[in-house]
C-alpha cells in the first residue's frame, strides 16, 4: 500500500514538474523580442546601393536557439548582400553601363519582419526588391520558420506527409481565384501552383492556417502583384503530419 503511495506522490511530482516547465516554456515564448540590424554596401559614387536588413532576436527563446537562429539569418543576408554586390560591380564593368550620363542607379533593399502569431514558431519574412535598369525592379519573398522550442527550422516536408502538393495545388489555386477573379484569365496561374514544391516555398504559419505568398509573375503579370492567400489548418487536415498536428493545439 505504502508503495503505491509513494509511485502516486512520484508521479504528482513528475507531472508538476513537466507542468512548470511547459508553463514557464510558454511564457517566455510569449515575450518574443527583435530587433533590425542593417548591411549596407556602395552609394551614388559607386552607382549602385544596396541595403538589406536582418532580424536579431533578444529575447523570448533559450539563449543557444536565439544565437543558433540569429547566426543562420545573418549569414543569410549577408551571403545575399554579397551576390548583390558582386552582380552591380560585374554590371558596372561595362563601360556603356558605367558611362555617367546614364544616370543609372542599380539598388537592391532588403526589408524583414518577424513575429511569433503561431506559438512556438517563429515566423521571418525577407522582401527583397532589386532594380537593374528597365522599367521596374522585382520583388522576391523569402521567408523561415523556426520552432522556438528546439531551433529547428521548419520545411514543407515538415508541416505535411504524403502527396501534399496536389492538394496545396488543388485549394491554392481555388483560393487565388477568389481572391482575385482576374488571375482564372491568366494561363500562367496555373503554372504557378502546379504540385511542384519550387511554388509553395514561400509561407508562414498564422492562428488559422498556412499563409503562402506568390512571387511578382508566378501567378499573374507584374500588375498582380504578389498575392497571398492563408489556406486553413481545417482544409489541410488529411495532408498534415502527425506531429505537426500536435504542435497546433
Amino acid at each position: 500500500m505504502k508503495k503505491r503511495h509513494l509511485g502516486v506522490l512520484i508521479l504528482i511530482i513528475i507531472l508538476a514538474f513537466v507542468a512548470g516547465y511547459l508553463w514557464q516554456v510558454t511564457h517566455k515564448l510569449g515575450e518574443l523580442k527583435s530587433s533590425i540590424q542593417e548591411i549596407r554596401f556602395g552609394g551614388k559614387q559607386d552607382k549602385y546601393e544596396i541595403d538589406a536588413a536582418y532580424p536579431v532576436i533578444e529575447s523570448g527563446v533559450p539563449e543557444n536557439i536565439k544565437n543558433s537562429i540569429n547566426t543562420e539569418l545573418e549569414k543569410w543576408a549577408r551571403d545575399g548582400a554579397e551576390k548583390s554586390k558582386s552582380e552591380f560591380e560585374d554590371l558596372l564593368k561595362d563601360p556603356e553601363l558605367a558611362g555617367s550620363d546614364l544616370g543609372l542607379m542599380y539598388s537592391s533593399t532588403v526589408s524583414v519582419k518577424s513575429d511569433f502569431k503561431k506559438l512556438p514558431y517563429i515566423n521571418v519574412s525577407f522582401e527583397i526588391y532589386d532594380y537593374s535598369g528597365g522599367a521596374h525592379g522585382i520583388t522576391a519573398v523569402s521567408t523561415f520558420v523556426y520552432d522556438a522550442n528546439t531551433g529547428e527550422k521548419i520545411t514543407l516536408d515538415k508541416v505535411f506527409s504524403g502527396n501534399y502538393l496536389n492538394t496545396l495545388s488543388t485549394l491554392s489555386l481555388a483560393e487565388l481565384k477568389k481572391t482575385d477573379p482576374k488571375l482564372e484569365t491568366y494561363s500562367f496561374a496555373e503554372d504557378g501552383t502546379k504540385p511542384v514544391a519550387d511554388n509553395f516555398q514561400t509561407w508562414t504559419l498564422e492562428p488559422d492556417g498556412i499563409h503562402f505568398v506568390f512571387s511578382d509573375y508566378q501567378v499573374g503579370p507584374y500588375s498582380s502583384g504578389r498575392p497571398e492567400i492563408v489556406l486553413s489548418y481545417e482544409s489541410l487536415n488529411s495532408v498534415l503530419n502527425p506531429e505537426f498536428k500536435k504542435s497546433l493545439y
